[in-house]
């Protein structure tokens, strides 16, 4: 996984968006994840992978936590070159745990 958004202060841990790509047909396609960090920055979540719009290029720019109202907002670039904001309840995102040795 490589860099994406900035990582923000929720429940105790810090949240943010990380991205993998893959090679298919000769084009890279992005996924992202989730990730969830402990106040040691060690990685403790990771959700499944899931795109913005399923464009073979996206990337996530920033993040912003309403803790208050408990939504994740977060700016992102399809093609490198449509800029986008999208939503989400924070409570909604599945975190598999991930035990660090």
């Amino acid at each position: 996984m490589m860099g994406s958004s900035n990582f923000c202060e929720w429940k105790g841990h810090l949240v943010g968006v990380a991205h993998q790509s893959a090679l298919i047909d000769g084009h890279k396609h992005y996924s992202h994840y989730w990730i969830l960090l402990d106040k040691d920055l060690n990685v403790t979540g990771v959700s499944d992978p899931f795109t913005f719009e399923g464009a073979m290029v996206e990337f996530c720019t920033s993040l912003h936590v309403n803790k208050s109202k408990r939504i994740a907002y977060l700016w992102y670039s399809v093609m490198d070159a449509a800029p986008s904001m999208v939503q989400t309840d924070l409570d909604k995102i599945r975190f598999h745990r991930v035990e660090m040795k």
